[in-house]
């Protein structure tokens, strides 16, 4: 991590067992992690494939400066 050349940090897959949902395992994530990617100069991240409809994954980055600059749909069409 410390030779990198981007301002970007990718999250890729950050998941959390079952049985730690919705006990704070995520903050404790991000309370380790933002610190660390801050001291080497990162200054974005960029999250994984999340479905816009997801409610407990979009509420995750509810406290943080967020935007939404990619949408991916799939859409299918039955053929005749």
């Amino acid at each position: 991590m410390k030779q990198h050349k981007t301002k970007v940090v990718d999250l890729l897959l950050v998941g959390v067992l079952p049985e730690y949902r919705s006990k704070g395992a995520n903050a404790l994530l991000f309370y380790d992690l933002i610190p660390r990617y801050q001291k080497y100069g990162f200054e974005w991240g960029e999250t994984h494939v999340e479905m816009e409809t997801n409610e407990k994954v979009q509420g995750q980055w509810q406290y943080l400066e967020r935007e939404c600059h990619k949408r991916r749909r799939c859409y299918k069409k039955p053929i005749q």
